[in-house]
């Protein structure tokens, strides 16, 4: 298995797609970097490096993530259907099952790396230029630093784990819509229309998937354990329905020779 996910994530990094979405990431910080300057210069900011990473994470934990884990699990899936690729593995003696577990397994993987890249551009750019500071402020609430530290931390794995129960939603439609293009258009619109159904219809927020992408917001600055508890219930709840039912799909689907 372990060598299953490893060339799948070779795979992946053999893909032009992939560094484009890092130097957007990397784009983005910067810009987030000028308005975090402006803001601390202009508007009486005191964000310091320490808050930095959250406040890039805020930036790109709604659509650029999101898109990312879209473009990978097309490519892996939808794209290798249509090439007729997707059948090699199976001729090797790898089950179905195996197949997609090693796929979004090494989804996984990436994403963590993207979360990663992404947590060392916030501490690194931050620090540079705003300094550590003596204490951690987000949304006019103070933090102990080893506190904001640990919030960070928790923040980037906690999103880790929805992030990847999105991805089911994306493997479930890749299984049940055989072009990849027709895949990346669904997804795109669902993505959207959950994000927007967030702030207009506030009842059914905390059972969306978008709602937990940006999990500081939900459980950090108004922490409840129920809250969180009910937060991953909702994110496992996505994440092994949508699996367990791609799977008993995939395992009937015909595969292109």
């Amino acid at each position: 298995m372990t060598r299953l996910i490893m060339n799948e994530v070779i795979k992946i990094f053999h893909q032009k797609k992939v560094y484009i979405f890092f130097a957007i990431l990397f784009i983005i910080s910067l810009f987030n970097l000028a308005g975090t300057a402006i803001t601390n210069r202009y508007l009486s900011g005191n964000n310091y490096g320490q808050t930095f990473p959250l406040i890039l994470f805020d930036g790109v934990s709604n659509i650029i993530i999101p898109m990312f884990v879209i473009v990978l699990i097309t490519s892996l899936f939808s794209d290798e259907y249509a090439d007729g690729s997707l059948k090699l593995p199976l001729l090797r003696k790898v089950s179905r099952n195996q197949l997609l577990l090693s796929k979004m397994g090494a989804i996984g993987i990436v994403v963590l790396i993207f979360l990663l890249v992404l947590l060392i551009l916030g501490y690194g750019l931050g620090i540079s230029f705003f300094g550590w500071g003596d204490q951690f402020v987000l949304k006019s609430k103070s933090f102990e630093p080893y506190e904001g530290v640990m919030l960070t931390l928790f923040t980037y794995g906690i999103s880790l784990i929805s992030y990847l129960s999105f991805g089911m939603m994306i493997l479930f439609l890749a299984v049940i819509i055989n072009n990849s293009a027709s895949v990346v258009a669904v997804s795109t619109g669902i993505l959207f229309t959950s994000l927007v159904s967030d702030y207009i219809i506030p009842k059914a927020a905390p059972y969306l998937i978008t709602n937990y992408f940006n999990t500081y917001r939900l459980f950090a600055l108004d922490f409840e354990f129920k809250k969180l508890l009910a937060g991953l219930i909702v994110i496992l709840t996505y994440g092994l329905g949508f699996y367990l039912t791609s799977i008993s799909i995939f395992n009937r689907k015909d595969i292109l020779i």
